[in-house]
């Protein structure tokens, strides 16, 4: 294993059909899906050309693209609100 300690550690969360169910139809699920297709239509559905696409963004913004811990926050905090 690394010698490198994780701030913290996101473990997946299983959940029920029927919250799975839940989100399929959640908003923010569905923005995601829709700028994912739409990545994708600009670069010819091509796997190539989108990965090719990630990596320029990933030079031109370098460590600016994700904050892992502010968004493992926010994940946490969403998924308290699915779950009763």
């Amino acid at each position: 294993m690394d010698s490198k300690k994780v701030a913290h550690e996101v473990k997946p969360i299983l959940c029920s059909p029927e919250e799975l169910a839940c989100l399929k139809d959640d908003p923010i699920v569905e923005e995601i899906r829709a700028y994912r297709s739409a990545h994708a239509a600009r670069h010819g559905n091509d796997l190539d050309r989108i990965f090719a696409a990630i990596k320029e963004g990933e030079k031109k913004y370098g460590g600016r693209l994700v904050n892992r811990d502010h968004n493992a926050a926010q994940v946490g905090i969403a998924l308290q609100c699915i779950r009763p």
